[in-house]
């Protein structure tokens, strides 16, 4: 009986079971119940993470389960790569541990994931006792750089951009990160690569005074005295046309250790700024707009403020600038006069700018129309050997063991004689230069004279004469034009806009430090920022770099390469120099005493032999601008009561024409025209230095030539009348400061500024006479005028009071240097 109920009540329960799953099943497959079916019964809600959702528990029986087989629900969507820390991530896995449970990872799924830039943080749980745990693909707490900051300065390091990254990611199968996040990442990058930039410059400082103080280069002061290269580039390619890049940056390279002491970078065009104006709302942001000139000013506005900052960053005085001629740089440093009126920077020009020059100018000559065709063909097949002229004197004038002043004087005569000799005339051909005449070579030199591009290629020659004292020093700026290459690289080779923020600032500081470290930028950045040194990989990867250029460089030492299998000025009102004030009267009268006692005590005839030469001689420069020389008497002179002397001060302390066509043309053809007057008149002109009045040493004169002992010489080019003949130039009133007498005949008028400068040079020479020469390339005029002691002493008074009250002040006490507005004197 027993066993009978048992069976019976077992049967009623599998009946119950039976009508509990028809329920279930039909709930979840949500097939409508026939409404007599369970009238009072609910199903109870089940808790999931309880239980397997392969099965349900009925109430009431603990012991049961019954599979349900229903179709399983969309698990988390785990797809694509990842970057992980292999190390890390084996660790966390090892670390899994569900005390009391057999689980295994085949029991764990990823139910979330959270991504951090390139760092996901997983969540997992395990199927069998439901322990959550947290799953990181990098350690947050590792000293190392994170993964997305590391990513960032790998791309910028490599001269990437956001869209380059997103490109690798995407063909990667990674996700990736989104701009706003590359940003975030990147400005902390640009902080420490700024930072880097800026300690690396301090260092090559460091190391450049070290080296000037060994070799004795000091002022009077004891400061280094050292030699920089100079140059720019800007943010686009300019394509010699389109100067309106947004950015440009100027780097300023010591000589000694080929490292940068300064960069800056001129921003004209700021994105946020931009969006200010167009939307009437101010918003908060850091600025990087700093230039409103054009934009083929930058060069010369970044170079200045190293200049200005030299002593400042690094005790520093930059005493001689290598540069090129295509910018106003050495214009805007001695017009700002860094380190005083009195202190003369040296110009060196590049050679190959100077050669470059020399070979376009040859090019367009050759354009010109009717040019006999024996003519253009051999200029056509003799380009290269306008250069290798020039750098041939240059590399055996250089070495000779004679004076500086010989040298150059040397190397001009060979200049001068290169392209006659291309033409095959070898009369004035030196001996190393060549043996004479070839076998069956024709001297066409007769017929160049006659044709219509002759005054150009001596014109073109006659300006690398001119530069002969650079030519001689043989130097260049290739160390400036690498570093500008190194810059392309960080900016996408100037094919991509990086100018709307900070971004072109900070990539060429990258430049910066990777061009003073050897292009280890990317190690020392994540090292500055975390704070440790990287991993690795990151180390072997910079240390394959500096071992490769270790090896290109030795390599270019020893002239072998491996073969390849097929290249803006301050604010005068805002600012440190806006507080400035004059000396004290006090101070000044002792500096005035000191500095004409010391003019005193120079030698007037040792000045004028050590300064022959003149524009070619550093010396002459040094004397002169201490002074007021002859070429400045007839604007002195002039000068009415009412007219404030500032603008004359500033004309001869920071103003310079060599820049000039009229000013260069000049100069170029004053040897022609010296030549031409001693084959007409007979006499011989030599070369002469500054001439300085004993009685007033403060007044100086530099005449173009001497003639005996008694005359001197003065010749005038001028370029406006370059067509006509002196005579043809006068007459149509091209030039002004000659004039036809009564008898029909030219002379200088007497009230001419240049009458004032000859009668100046005159008395200051102690000479009677002075051959006035005007040359133009139709014909020579020169009139003698004798020394009018009259003239010179109604005009001394006025040279006298302008010098102490004028000129001397600004030469003590300069204004100029403090962007203050210059004292208006009047006399």
């Amino acid at each position: 009986m027993l066993k009978k109920n048992i069976t019976d009540n077992w049967a009623t329960a599998d009946n119950k079971i039976s009508s509990y799953a028809k329920r279930a099943q039909q709930l979840i497959t949500k097939t409508p119940l026939p409404s007599s079916s369970f009238p009072s019964f609910q199903l109870p809600v089940f808790d999931n993470t309880t239980i397997s959702s392969a099965e349900v528990q009925i109430p009431g029986y603990p012991g049961s389960a019954l599979p349900l087989n229903p179709k399983p629900q969309k698990s988390f969507d785990f797809t694509g790569r990842r970057i992980v820390d292999i190390q890390y991530l084996f660790n966390c896995l090892q670390s899994l541990k569900h005390e009391g449970f057999n689980c295994t990872f085949s029991d764990v799924e990823i139910t979330n994931e959270k991504r951090l830039g390139f760092r996901s943080i997983f969540t997992t749980k395990c199927k069998m006792c439901n322990k959550v745990d947290i799953l990181s693909t990098e350690d947050p707490a590792k000293e190392q750089l994170d993964v997305t900051t590391a990513a960032v300065s790998g791309i910028v390091c490599s001269g990437a951009s956001y869209a380059v990254l997103e490109e690798i990611t995407s063909a990667l199968n990674i996700p990736p990160i989104s701009s706003r996040t590359f940003f975030k990442h990147q400005e902390k990058v640009y902080t420490g690569i700024m930072a880097l930039a800026w300690d690396e410059m301090i260092e090559a400082g460091k190391e450049e005074k070290k080296l000037a103080i060994e070799a004795g280069e000091l002022d009077e002061n004891g400061v280094p005295i050292i030699t920089v290269a100079v140059d720019g580039a800007w943010s686009k390619r300019s394509y010699k046309s389109n100067y309106n890049a947004l950015s440009g940056v100027g780097a300023v390279i010591g000589w000694r250790t080929k490292k940068i002491l300064y960069v800056g970078v001129k921003n004209k065009y700021c994105r946020i700024c931009q969006q200010e104006e167009k939307s009437k709302s101010s918003i908060h942001h850091k600025c990087f707009k700093n230039w409103r000139a054009s934009t083929s000013a930058m060069e010369a506005g970044v170079i200045l403020d190293g200049f200005k900052k030299s002593i400042e960053m690094h005790g520093l005085i930059y005493g001689k600038l290598i540069g090129d001629g295509d910018s106003s740089v050495m214009r805007k440093i001695k017009d700002a006069a860094p380190y005083g009126p009195q202190f003369i920077i040296q110009k060196i020009e590049c050679k190959n700018h100077i050669l470059r020059n020399l070979g376009n100018k040859i090019k367009e000559a050759l354009k010109k129309p009717k040019v006999v065709g024996l003519i253009k063909s051999h200029v056509l097949k003799s380009q290269l050997r306008f250069r290798y002229g020039v750098t041939r004197a240059v590399e055996y004038r250089k070495n000779q063991q004679i004076s500086t002043k010989d040298k150059i004087k040397l190397l001009q005569f060979d200049i001068l004689n290169s392209y006659k000799h291309i033409f095959g005339e070898h009369s004035h051909c030196a001996d190393y230069f060549c043996n004479g005449a070839k076998e069956n070579e024709e001297n066409i030199y007769p017929q160049l004279q006659s044709s219509p591009i002759y005054e150009d290629i001596v014109n073109a020659i006659n300006r690398v004469a001119m530069h002969a004292n650079s030519l001689i020093e043989d130097v260049d700026t290739n160390i400036v034009e690498t570093f500008n290459s190194v810059v392309a690289k960080y900016v996408a080779g100037k094919r991509i806009n990086y100018s709307q923020r900070g971004s072109y600032t900070a990539r060429c500081g990258a430049a910066v430090a990777s061009f003073n470290n050897s292009g280890e930028v990317n190690y020392k950045v994540q090292t500055l920022l975390s704070g440790h040194s990287p991993g690795k990989y990151t180390k072997s990867q910079c240390e394959k770099k500096i071992r490769n250029l270790n090896y290109k460089r030795r390599m270019a030492t020893q002239g072998t390469r491996p073969q390849k299998l097929f290249h803006g000025v301050d604010d005068g009102d805002y600012g440190e120099n806006a507080s400035i004030e004059d000396l004290e009267p006090t101070l000044y009268l002792e500096k005035e005493k000191k500095f004409l006692e010391q003019l005193a005590n120079e030698d007037p005839k040792e000045i004028q032999r050590l300064t022959i030469g003149q524009r070619d001689n550093s010396l002459w420069k040094t004397m002169r601008v201490k002074r007021l020389t002859a070429s400045h008497f007839g604007k002195v002179g002039k000068l009415k009561k009412t007219t404030s002397t500032a603008n004359t001060v500033k004309a001869i302390l920071y103003q310079e024409f060599v820049g000039s066509s009229a000013t260069q043309y000049g100069i170029q053809n004053e040897n022609r025209a010296i030549a031409q007057f001693q084959e007409i008149s007979g006499l011989k002109v030599r070369s002469c230095g500054l001439f300085v009045d004993p009685k007033y040493p403060f007044l100086a004169a530099s005449p173009d030539g001497l003639v005996g002992d008694d005359a001197i010489v003065e010749v005038k080019c001028p370029y406006n009348s370059r067509m006509s003949t002196p005579k043809e130039a006068t007459e149509n009133n091209i030039i002004k400061f000659l004039m036809i007498d009564s008898s029909g005949d030219l002379q200088l008028k007497n009230n001419d500024n240049y009458m004032h400068q000859v009668q100046g040079q005159l008395n200051i020479s102690n000479t009677s006479k002075c051959y006035f020469i005007v040359w133009t390339p139709k014909d020579l005029f020169y009139q003698i005028i004798y020394k009018d002691e009259n003239f010179w002493n109604n005009l001394l008074p006025k040279l006298v009071t302008f010098y102490k009250k004028a000129l001397l002040p600004e030469l003590i006490d300069p204004r100029k240097v403090r962007c203050q507005e210059l004292r208006k004197i009047h006399i």
